[in-house]
């Protein structure tokens, strides 16, 4: 090296480690992205089986303690449950207008046969098991309710 004569030296990055870096950078990105849309849609999945698992039990307990809708003193009502394509109802002795009614979210849909039950006033008992089927449409995954003759959720997968 001679003295007096100036060396230009190059400093930062080359135009293909940035486009190299940057390429890898996207691909990490679209991975994350995909894995957190997929763990979105399971988790709306299970979301909707607790709910409906907790709506459930809320009926029964109506059906076993007398419930009289806030009126005071106890009933002789049944309190049922019907299924339907994208929705849940809640019945008071019959099922038909005027009744509470719940909408799955999106991409959600319950699997026929459609059914309906009733939970006995005082036991709570519907009679026979049933099986209560919801799809997840948006990643092809279904979560099977099963619930026993007296009226409780046994099994979810």
């Amino acid at each position: 090296m001679a003295y007096g004569k100036w060396r230009i030296v190059a400093k930062g990055f080359t135009l293909i480690e940035l486009v190299l870096v940057m390429g890898i950078f996207t691909a990490i990105v679209s991975l994350s992205t995909i894995s957190l849309s997929r763990l979105q849609s399971s988790s709306r999945l299970d979301a909707a089986v607790n709910s409906l698992n907790a709506d459930l039990r809320e009926q029964q307990l109506k059906a076993m303690s007398g419930d009289n809708d806030g009126q005071g003193g106890s009933s002789n009502y049944n309190y049922g449950v019907h299924f339907d394509a994208e929705s849940y109802t809640f019945f008071r002795e019959n099922y038909g207008a005027g009744n509470i009614s719940y909408t799955l979210k999106e991409h959600l849909e319950f699997v026929p046969p459609f059914t309906e039950f009733v939970f006995q006033k005082g036991s709570g008992e519907i009679g026979a098991p049933v099986t209560v089927t919801i799809n997840d449409t948006a990643i092809g995954r279904q979560k099977i309710i099963e619930i026993n003759k007296l009226g409780v959720v046994t099994d979810v997968n």
